[in-house]
């Protein structure tokens, strides 16, 4: 699957990085893993509802959450990363 990152993903990455380089390092796996298996289990994706329908969400971590727009079957926009508390 084709990844792209919005201006609002690349900003809350880079707060991450400084704030959790840890999670920031795993985000990255996870993003890869994503683009390769995204119905991997590990991932937990899921389609949101309420304020955010139509669009999806993947684990990160325990609390850290990356939103996702589907352009198409191949195409997926990352809109969001941060906890759960940040993205919803």
């Amino acid at each position: 699957m084709k990844i792209e990152l919005s201006a609002k993903f690349r900003k809350a990455y880079r707060k991450l990085s400084v704030r959790k380089p840890d999670i920031a390092t795993i985000a990255l796996e996870k993003i890869l893993l994503f683009s390769q298996q995204p119905n991997n289990p590990i991932l937990k994706f899921h389609k949101l509802q309420g304020d955010y329908n139509g669009q999806y969400s993947f684990s990160v971590a325990y609390d850290v959450r990356i939103i996702v727009d589907l352009i198409d079957s191949d195409t997926a926009v990352l809109t969001m990363i941060g906890s759960h508390d940040e993205v919803y």
